[in-house]
């Protein structure tokens, strides 16, 4: 999960592994800072490097994102616009993310999601990022 903050200096990059019992992704471990322009400047190597990881990847305790009560919760997804990164394939999906009316995050439709190639290069990746971005519904948030 990619979160940009209100102001996009600033990306959390909230990494996921399986869930041992179910086809689920579950956050694990810290969130990462990252300051935009080194995120611009590294978005294909970031993304496909978490991609990569996330087979291996093991939940060993609650992740940095799991830890923050609800109120932290609530101020985390009104600060920051969602979307997940995900693909086995050739491809990868920048999927949006927006806040529902009764405070839960769920995924656009898939038709909202921007697709890029693995073999793309980094400003393609930034693209479709930053256009899964503007797809993210209810946003700015209102106060």
């Amino acid at each position: 999960m990619i979160a940009e903050s209100l102001d996009g200096r600033v990306y959390e990059l909230i990494h996921h592994a399986p869930a041992e019992r179910s086809l689920a992704v579950v956050p694990v471990g810290e969130m990462e800072s990252v300051d935009a322009e080194e995120l611009r400047r590294a978005c294909r190597e970031v993304v496909l490097a978490s991609l990569d990881a996330f087979p291996a990847r093991r939940r060993l305790e609650r992740s940095a994102y799991d830890r923050m009560d609800d109120d932290a919760t609530k101020r985390f997804h009104r600060e920051h616009r969602m979307v997940s990164a995900g693909g086995y394939g050739p491809n990868v999906e920048f999927a949006p993310w927006y806040l529902e009316k009764n405070g839960t995050l769920d995924g656009c439709d898939r038709s909202q999601h921007v697709v890029v190639s693995r073999d793309a290069g980094n400003e393609a990746f930034v693209r479709a990022m930053e256009r899964a971005l503007a797809r993210v519904r209810g946003w700015p948030p209102r106060s």
